[in-house]
């Protein structure tokens, strides 16, 4: 299998650990789009974040250290993998295509500079564009009705608690940053109205 092999199809595979709430709408494998709304699909309803913004030096941090996966074959080298097909929330954009990394979901660690998601846009001519970042954290007491283990990035609370999406997902927060790519939604909104899966088929 050559490089390009690896990403040619991204939504052809889907595997246990998807990250964000888009799949519990039951999103087959190979599907090049899933529709589902983020909060609605898992009864979150956000937690009051005092801004849904970060800080210049913030961003730049988290920037900088992920400006290689530009190259989406960077990505697969340092193990991030494709995840399902493009998640769209319509009437609110998208979160796009989740390339989501097993290891580092599985060390414990909140580390701005070592996301366990990178978020992709389709474009038109075939190539993905980075336009975030995601983290993703077990609730400790799997207990969706309390959230007083509620993880935080740099000051930023996490969304959640949501369930696990397949059987044997834990229940987890998660939180996206939207680096390369503006959202007027804000950096650290769940979905960006400026992403799209139209080109994703």
């Amino acid at each position: 299998m050559n490089r390009h092999d690896r990403h040619a199809n991204p939504g052809r595979r889907l595997r246990a650990g998807i990250l964000t709430a888009a799949l519990a709408s039951g999103m087959g494998i190979g599907a090049p789009a899933v529709s589902a709304r983020v909060m609605d699909s898992v009864g979150t309803q956000g937690i009051g974040r005092q801004s849904n913004d970060l800080t210049a030096s913030e961003a730049t941090r988290i920037r900088l250290a992920t400006h290689r996966f530009r190259d989406v074959d960077e990505a697969l080298d340092a193990g991030y993998e494709p995840m399902g097909g493009c998640m769209d929330m319509p009437g609110d954009g998208a979160v796009g295509q989740v390339y989501m990394n097993h290891a580092l979901m599985e060390d414990g660690q909140v580390d701005p500079t070592k996301p366990e998601m990178l978020l992709y846009e389709m474009r038109h001519h075939g190539d993905l564009r980075l336009t975030g970042v995601g983290y993703h954290a077990v609730d400790d007491d799997q207990d969706a009705t309390t959230d007083d283990d509620r993880p935080s990035l740099m000051g930023h609370p996490f969304d959640g608690p949501m369930m696990g999406h397949e059987p044997g997902m834990p229940i987890h927060y998660f939180l996206h940053a939207w680096v390369f790519k503006h959202n007027p939604s804000g950096d650290l909104a769940a979905e960006n109205p400026r992403v799209s899966c139209d080109a994703a088929g």
